[in-house]
């Protein structure tokens, strides 16, 4: 897989003024709604070329994991790219990281993943609902080699393996029941993030995680709110993405 885990031939994004879709530039074929349109002629449309379909202008765009949530097939709620980049760079994941993640959803923030850890990384994927996984790799494999992703269907209880992880992200209700396995999964300077909705879960897994070898390094939100700019009347939005989910960081020491 190419570092920037992109697929070859190229699939990009088409952004319109109110909803988004897919092309695939050398079948001429735009996906829009779920419906596959057809796009006819011999031009193969690039980057920044203008498309008209059924009356709607288009921009032709590069694909990025940023932007994934604005065409990938819903299910779960998704972790918003305001997290996913803090969750990435924050942890130290990157090109050739070894990753375990747990709560796949709909793959958005697995995209997140794969296009940081490159063609050297490896990320496992676990989620115990089979239609999650199915989900996230249609929503995948438009726009990413996938050879070094490994999904697997179960309880993250029962995963077993030797394989030693730099990075572990757990999106799950009740990440402190996978506390033996992370430990087991982890050496000394593994980097363990959790994303979760509510105080209460946070205090457990803080809790529980540093009484299992881990040091807690810090719990965040982060808050994004966006400026209306205007000509002599620029503002913040009325709307505003508040919060989505406290982000907590732990590092495994030497002697757990």
């Amino acid at each position: 897989m190419v570092q920037s885990g992109l697929s070859k031939p190229p699939v990009f994004l088409l952004k319109g003024a109110k909803k988004w879709g897919i092309i695939e530039p050398e079948k001429r074929i735009a996906y829009l709604d779920g419906n596959e349109i057809a796009l006819g002629g011999t031009r193969v449309y690039e980057l920044s070329d203008s498309v008209t379909i059924q009356g709607d202008r288009y921009t032709v765009v590069r694909f990025s994991p940023a932007l994934l949530h604005h065409v990938a097939r819903r299910g779960a709620q998704v972790i918003q790219p305001k997290d996913a980049a803090y969750m990435i760079s924050r942890s130290g994941t990157g090109v050739g990281s070894r990753v375990l993640e747990s709560g796949i959803g709909t793959g958005i923030f697995t995209s997140h993943i794969l296009w940081a850890i490159g063609q050297g990384g490896l990320l496992h994927s676990i989620d115990r609902n089979p239609e999650s996984v199915e989900i996230a790799r249609k929503n995948l494999e438009k726009f990413l080699d996938l050879e070094n992703w490994e999904p697997s269907v179960m309880d993250i209880s029962e995963y077993g393996g030797d394989e030693v992880y730099d990075t572990v992200f757990l999106d799950l209700p009740e990440p402190w029941a996978a506390s033996s396995v992370v430990g087991r999964h982890t050496g000394p300077g593994s980097v363990l993030v959790t994303y979760l909705p509510t105080f209460d879960q946070v205090e457990r897994t803080v809790l529980e995680f540093v009484g299992s070898g881990f040091v807690h390094e810090e719990t965040t939100e982060l808050i994004s709110r966006q400026l209306l700019v205007r000509d002599g009347a620029t503002r913040p939005d009325n709307v505003s993405i508040g919060h989505t989910a406290f982000i907590s960081f732990f590092r495994k020491t030497s002697g757990s």
